[in-house]
Order: C-alpha cells, then structure tokens, then sequence
C-alpha cells in the first residue's frame, strides 16, 4: 500500500462488471414485508393483491399464503379443504433463473397435531444456535394461489427494521394469467 500521500504505482485492476441477460418480457418482483409478529394470530396474505389482508373466515380463498412468526402456510389442504394453494421447494437457485414452475407436483398443507403446515415451507430459514438468529436460506419455492395460479417467491429476512423478529421480507413473482410462466406473453 502507499503511503498517505503517495500515489499507488498501478491502479488495482477492477472486476468486469457481470452482465446478465434477462428476457425483456420477464415479469419483475415485487417486494412485501409482513408483519408476522404474533405468536397466537395468523396473518393473512393475497398476492394478487400484494399485502395482507383482513380474513375472518380462514375457508375464504382471498388470501394465499398466512404468516405467523416463523411459520408459513397456503390456502389448500388441511388449512382449507376449499383452497387450491400449495407449496413446492425448488432448492437454491438464482431467483431470475426461475422462468417458468411446474404444473403439478405440489405439497399441500397436512395436519400437525393441532394446527396446520407446509413441510416445503417449514424450514425456509436457517437456526443459529449460537446467536438465535434467523436466516433466510437461498431457496426458491413455486407455489399455487387459493384459486390455483402460480407464483414463485424467495424469503429474505425474518427481521423488522428496528431488528426485532417477526417480520418477514419476501419478493415474489404472481402470474396473474393462470399460465405457469415468468414472463408476459403478449
């Protein structure tokens, strides 16, 4: 290293700039924080509608996916015998590199003693024994909505902006079109 003052002989040579080639139709992500703090109530999420939701009856299929803490379920199976929602893990994978998800193959919800879960969506974090913390593993997930349409969402973060727990970041794709494809078609 130089001293203070002195100029270093050779610039450090700086990386090339990765470019990545996305298609030009490629649906974008969008982005939601949930607020799943409660250790006793879900909260309730569309994601058509990108935020969470006010349900008071859990057998409506105005919300695809409930949070609460670390918890995640869909609106199908053993949660609601009226919903299509499902859940598939497609393991750690660039979240853009995810184009299009399969049309079948699906986990639904089961049933756990008294409540509900997801096995592909129980452990979308990693446990720190030694700091408690929380952290998002890479993984993709396909998932179906209450009314069977497809979306693909990434877990981020399990924590608020003040750094306590509970509130989960997200970014999710929403194929509005029922079709099970990324990108628009027009």
């Amino acid at each position: 290293l130089p001293k203070t003052g002195d100029v270093a002989e050779k610039e450090a040579e700086k990386p090339e700039p990765v470019t990545i080639r996305l298609p030009k139709n490629l649906l974008m992500p969008r982005y939601a924080t949930i607020n799943a703090s409660s250790e006793i109530d879900w909260v309730y999420f569309n994601l058509s509608q990108g935020k969470a939701v006010d349900i008071k009856d859990p057998t409506s299929l105005e919300w695809d996916l409930a949070f609460r803490r670390g918890k995640v379920i869909t609106n199908g199976g053993a949660t609601n015998k009226f919903g299509k929602g499902a859940a598939l893990n497609l393991g750690e994978m660039p979240f853009h590199d995810v184009l299009k998800v399969q049309r079948d193959g699906y986990v639904e919800d089961s049933r756990r003693k008294t409540e509900s879960l997801n096995k592909e969506l129980d452990s979308w974090y990693k446990y720190n024994f030694l700091t408690h913390k929380l952290t998002a593993r890479n993984n993709i997930y396909a998932l179906k909505s209450a009314k069977g349409k497809f979306a693909k969402i990434q877990f981020l973060s399990f924590y608020c902006a003040n750094d306590e727990t509970g509130c989960i970041k997200l970014r999710y794709v929403y194929q509005s079109n029922g079709t099970n494809g990324f990108v628009n078609e027009s």
